[in-house]
């Protein structure tokens, strides 16, 4: 019979891999972008986190990814009430 502790991944094993393969998990993602886990989870059941892959129970996001999302997510300083009245008059014509 296989004893249950032979199939769990020995800690410095599982630490090596995410590092080779550049993977946040979503706890640390959670601490980049100053949220909650529980606000990080509501945001990936939502979608509105980067693409992320499972493992078990825990997520993970790889580092490429989490840096085009913020990237995505910056607000300019100068593109404040005044430019979106713009942006929309420019629309409309």
């Amino acid at each position: 019979m296989i004893d249950k502790r032979d199939l769990q991944p020995d800690a410095q094993v599982l630490a090596s891999f995410y590092a080779s393969e550049k993977l946040m998990p979503a706890k640390a993602f959670a601490a980049l972008i100053g949220v909650k886990p529980e606000t990080e989870s509501q945001m990936r059941a939502r979608r509105q986190t980067p693409p992320f892959f499972r493992s078990g129970a825990t997520a993970f996001y790889r580092f490429d990814d989490v840096a085009e999302w913020l990237q995505q997510q910056r607000v300019d300083a100068d593109c404040g009430q005044l430019g979106r009245r713009q942006a929309v008059k420019d629309l409309l014509g």
